[in-house]
Parts: C-alpha cells; sequence; structure tokens
C-alpha cells in the first residue's frame, strides 16, 4: 500500500479520502474509464496529498462499495 501511495495518483491510480455516496460514485467512474484502459486502483482512506488517513468501515460500508463496483458495465 505504502509503495502505491508513494508513487501518487496517475491514470491508473486514483485516491480517495472518504466511501461517501459521492466518493463511491466517483471511483466507479474511475475504475469504468480504467477498465477501458488497462485497468488501476482507487485507494479509499489517502487523501489528494498522499497521505494515508484510513477510514473506520463496516460491513455495510464495504457492501456499499462493492454494490457501486458491481454497477459497472462493461
Amino acid at each position: 500500500l505504502r509503495e502505491w501511495v508513494a508513487a501518487g495518483e496517475s491514470e491508473v491510480l486514483e485516491f480517495k479520502t472518504r466511501t461517501s455516496s459521492g466518493s463511491r460514485r466517483e471511483a466507479a467512474e474511475t475504475l469504468t474509464g480504467m477498465r477501458n484502459g488497462g485497468g488501476g486502483r482507487v485507494l479509499f482512506g489517502v487523501d489528494a496529498r498522499g497521505e494515508i488517513v484510513g477510514q473506520e468501515t463496516s460491513d455495510k460500508t464495504v457492501e456499499d462499495v462493492v454494490a457501486e463496483v458491481l454497477r459497472i458495465s462493461p
């Protein structure tokens, strides 16, 4: 994780501080673009400066993130 964060954001790596509904939607849109390219990652709990801020999550949060990603059409 630290190696990915140290590399910084790029066309294949994006940071999201939180897993709020807006951030989940933005992440899904980003992943759609990455999927149409060569792939990539969205890391939650990392701010725009590349600082790992973490985030407490519940099972519901994980389910919400997965549900948003599953809405991506190939």
